[in-house]
């Protein structure tokens, strides 16, 4: 009898199949897509807001307060002063999450915050996220502190 060598078909399918499994549990783990996902998502958003402050700074100028130190200026050209800027740029203490809602769709996905004080700023983070320590997802916004400057537009990717 001649003696048998190599793999016969079913022994290399059920290698193939189980190669798969194990391919498609443990890939997600090495490459990390929705962290990177989060990651391009707020620099998107970074470039949304930015180009957004760029509008109310607009506005804001047609109606002669970019200098003001804080002022509430008509966006939607109905006679009603409905957005508050600080130096002619959106506040980040007050109503930043209704006005950043009103520029940009959110969705479920983000949720926006407004600053707590001059010192904190206003932020735009994942939904369902908890900080690590020491690292965060977020875009942080502060408005200018003088006429003429232009805000403090923030990402923080290490925790996404």
């Amino acid at each position: 009898m001649k003696k048998q060598q190599g793999f016969t078909l079913i022994e290399l399918v059920i290698v193939i199949v189980i190669l798969g499994i194990l391919a498609v549990t443990a890939a997600p783990r090495f490459l990390n897509l929705s962290s990177d996902a989060r990651s391009s998502t707020l620099e998107g958003l970074q470039a949304a807001v930015v180009g957004g402050g760029s509008l109310v700074y607009s506005k804001a100028a047609i109606q002669g307060q970019e200098n003001a130190a804080t002022a509430q200026i008509d966006m939607n050209g109905n006679g009603t002063a409905d957005f508050n800027t600080v130096y002619g740029y959106p506040s980040h203490q007050t109503n930043f999450a209704t006005n950043i809602a009103a520029w940009l769709d959110l969705g479920g996905d983000w949720v926006a915050a407004d600053g707590a004080d001059a010192s904190t700023p206003a932020t735009i983070r994942p939904t369902n996220y908890t900080p690590a320590t020491n690292t965060l997802c977020e875009l942080q916004y502060t408005e200018p502190a003088n006429p003429g400057d232009r805000p403090n537009i923030q990402v923080q990717v290490g925790g996404c």
